[in-house]
């Protein structure tokens, strides 16, 4: 029995394409229409007025200077937060 060479389908250019070829090409045509529908798309521009964990953390910053400015024994827990940090600073350096 012999064999015959099956086409599944023709190319633009009229080469014959296998059944893997034409899965293949469907796979190509939907991933390039992906990329163009991407490329058209667009975001509006980041304000430049810094990040929004920049605001958030000055205001913490901010509640707690003040909230230190209030307390009783304002030397003792300054001087425990600069110990801290000194630490910190230590271990966090490479």
């Amino acid at each position: 029995m012999a064999l015959g060479k099956g086409t599944a389908s023709k190319s633009s250019s009229g080469a014959a394409m296998s059944k893997y070829d034409v899965e293949v090409e469907a796979r190509l045509q939907k991933l390039e229409a992906a990329v163009s529908e991407l490329k058209e798309h667009s975001h509006e521009a980041p304000c430049d007025s810094g990040s929004p964990d920049t605001a958030a953390l000055e205001k913490v910053k901010n509640e707690i200077f003040e909230a230190r400015q209030s307390l009783g024994g304002y030397e003792v827990l300054n001087a425990k937060i600069d110990d801290l940090t000194s630490r910190l600073s230590r271990k966090l350096s490479f």
